[in-house]
């Protein structure tokens, strides 16, 4: 736009200064030929008074002036049709004249017969170019107002025009602007409402991976989760790294490489899905810690009885669906009592701590060991019949006879229970097995004893 501005001003320029230079050149002209016919009238009245040829000479020299204007000619001064021909008429007239006045004045020099009707015509031709060479002048004055007026407006019009087009282009920067913030503003709306609805943290990490790769225009991007090593690529150009913080909560980092660099605009939209990510991060963190601690026994870490009772139903409905068995294990650490009393209860922590561990690592992949409730312990065995679930209760038990880095040497009693055999929903096949498990305490306990069939409890 300043360019624009800056051409219409020298343009209007340059047209003021044609027409003030042409005006100035027409004007010298004229003031010449008036000086030169002036200083040819003087001599010729001279000449007359006097009869001097010496005078006469003078007469000539001021019309050897007159030719040589006439010879570089009046410098047309741009206008229209009817200036140019009114400058023509002038011209014309000036030259009749002039031709006129330069045979006499020719006689003159040469000392030639001139009468005096010709020196009075010569008066006369100098009295009508006084008068035409006035009015030329004033029309001249006249036409350059009007050409400085003309140069001036178009200034103005060129700097109107400019300034118009430098409205039109900042509106539709403002309408491109607003478009695009619009875009942005529901483009971020939906990441938000995304986030809102995602259910655990991992889907909320994808999540934004997707809308830092949005934003970052062909850039790469990789968002870091807490406990991963953020290694930078390597070779990669232009690494930029966008920590992901809640309330002093470390929740990982951003990081963003590629050709090119990211531009202000581009940086503060990164900043801002990152300030809307953190919050809901940080909650699904919390909601999933809150769940953990919900579902897991705080003393020995491992799954408690709220969890078991939700995994059970489910691995319950998908045998019912698919028709495989499974099998529920119910043990009990004997004499725990006696060793609390003897020893202590941070003793029988660590001691239920110990037996904890030991069943999870002694148990099938895809086993689920839960402490029930005290010193009890279930374990459910999915793809387990009851013949099979024994086997795996046996080896549990030995496990825990055996053991030497227990407080105190230590055994357990075992009931075991099948489903479909045993019982067909959750709740009876846990009281089939606790059932075995008191059948086990009552023959001498450190043993596994086995839910009887719903035959054979139908028979009994």
């Amino acid at each position: 736009m300043a360019l624009l501005v800056g051409a219409s001003a020298w343009g209007a320029g340059r047209v003021v200064a044609s027409a003030a230079a042409g005006n100035a050149r027409l004007q010298n002209d004229v003031q010449a030929v008036s000086e030169a016919f002036l200083d040819a009238e003087a001599a010729v009245d001279g000449y007359l008074n006097t009869g001097s040829p010496a005078i006469a000479r003078l007469a000539a020299t001021a019309m050897t002036r007159l030719n040589q204007v006439e010879k570089r000619g009046f410098q047309a001064f741009p206008g229209n049709d009817a200036t140019a021909r009114a400058f023509a008429a002038a011209q014309t007239s000036i030259r009749d004249w002039y031709t006129l006045a330069l045979n006499g004045y020719t006689k003159l020099e040469h000392n030639k017969h001139v009468s005096v009707g010709e020196l009075l015509a010569l008066q006369g031709y100098a009295d009508a170019y006084q008068r035409e060479s006035d009015a030329l002048v004033r029309r001249l004055v006249d036409e350059g107002n009007h050409s400085t007026y003309v140069a001036n407006l178009w200034t103005v019009l060129g700097a109107g025009l400019c300034a118009a087009l430098i409205a039109v282009f900042a509106e539709l920067a403002v309408v491109r602007r607003e478009r695009r913030d619009r875009g942005s503003r529901e483009a971020h709306a939906a990441f938000v409402e995304q986030l809102l609805s995602v259910a655990d943290k991992a889907a909320a990490y994808e999540l934004l991976e997707r809308r830092l790769q949005a934003l970052s225009r062909g850039a790469r991007v990789a968002v870091i989760r807490p406990g991963e090593p953020a290694v930078e690529p390597q070779g990669a150009p232009a690494v930029r790294r966008f920590q992901l913080a809640f309330a002093g909560q470390e929740l990982g980092a951003a990081l963003i490489w590629g050709r090119g660099r990211l531009n202000p605009v581009a940086q503060t939209q990164i900043q801002v899905a990152l300030a809307a990510a953190a919050p809901m991060i940080a909650n699904l963190q919390d909601l999933a810690e809150a769940r953990d601690h919900a579902l897991t026994d705080g003393l020995t870490g491992i799954a408690n009885r709220r969890a078991l009772e939700q995994e059970i139903v489910r691995i319950c409905a998908r045998a019912t669906r698919s028709g495989e068995p499974f099998g529920v294990i119910l043990a009990d650490v004997d004499h725990f009592k006696r060793l609390n009393d003897t020893l202590g209860h941070d003793a029988g922590d660590r001691a239920l701590i110990g037996v904890a561990k030991l069943l999870s690592e002694r148990a099938r992949v895809g086993d689920v060991v839960a402490r029930y409730g005290g010193e009890e312990f279930l374990v459910l065995c999915p793809g387990a019949d009851l013949a099979a679930c024994g086997v795996v209760a046996e080896s549990l038990r030995v496990a825990i006879e055996q053991h030497e880095a227990l407080p105190a040497r230590l055994t357990a009693s075992f009931g075991v229970a099948a489903f479909p055999a045993s019982a067909a929903d959750p709740g009876a096949l846990v009281r089939a097995a606790d059932g075995a498990l008191y059948a086990a305490k009552q023959a001498g306990r450190n043993r596994v004893a086995h839910a009887p069939s719903a035959g054979e409890r139908a028979v009994s």
